[in-house]
């Protein structure tokens, strides 16, 4: 019986490192398709970092998503976007804080969109 549940274990830890490589693969894709996205003059609205708190076991852990507010005009069409990249940007307070710091509100940046 022990064996049989380490047999399972081992396949429940296999199917995590699975799930973890395909949604790898799958922000990849986004990453190589968005190289060849055309890029727009955009202008930084406002920045913020928000708090994420998550409890579990009796334990509290906290961390920090820099969002980065812009607005670009394409074709004409005033557009607003906050993205940075694919996937979750959660960081510690001071690394979220930092990234914020490089996007000055009224600072011109590119702004590289699916058309």
């Amino acid at each position: 019986m022990a064996e049989f549940a380490v047999l399972m274990l081992g396949v429940f830890v296999l199917l995590i490192g699975l799930i973890f490589v395909i949604v790898a693969l799958v922000n990849n894709s986004k990453v190589a398709a968005a190289r060849n996205w055309p890029a727009a003059p955009g202008t930084i609205l406002r920045t913020e970092v928000k708090e994420y708190i998550n409890r579990s076991s009796g334990i509290t852990s906290r961390s920090y998503e820099p969002i980065i507010h812009y607005q670009y005009n394409v074709m004409g069409s005033v557009m607003e976007g906050k993205r940075l990249g694919f996937g979750t940007t959660r960081l510690k307070d001071d690394a979220a804080q930092k990234v914020t710091e490089r996007y000055i509100p009224g600072s011109h940046v590119n702004v590289f969109y699916n058309p």
